[in-house]
């Protein structure tokens, strides 16, 4: 009797801690969800796709681009 008690104590454990896993795991994926969820939206914003492509140097057609040089000192 007393080993069914024990292998009960110890199924016990083990689910409780592959519960504590998930847990983690799911709290874990809802803040990816939320990250990517305010990445989505930026995205969706016209501005901030110009901004980016800006960033990589890309220019509207018949625009210039131009190097600003620093001064020397």
């Amino acid at each position: 009797m007393s080993v069914l008690i024990a292998l009960e104590l110890q199924r016990s454990v083990r689910l409780r801690d592959q519960v504590l896993q998930v847990q983690f795991r799911l709290e874990q994926l809802e803040v990816r969800n939320q990250e990517l969820s305010e990445a989505l939206e930026l995205a969706a914003d016209p501005r901030y796709r110009e901004g980016l492509v800006r960033q990589m140097g890309y220019v509207h057609k018949d625009e210039l681009l131009f190097w600003l040089v620093p001064p020397d000192n």
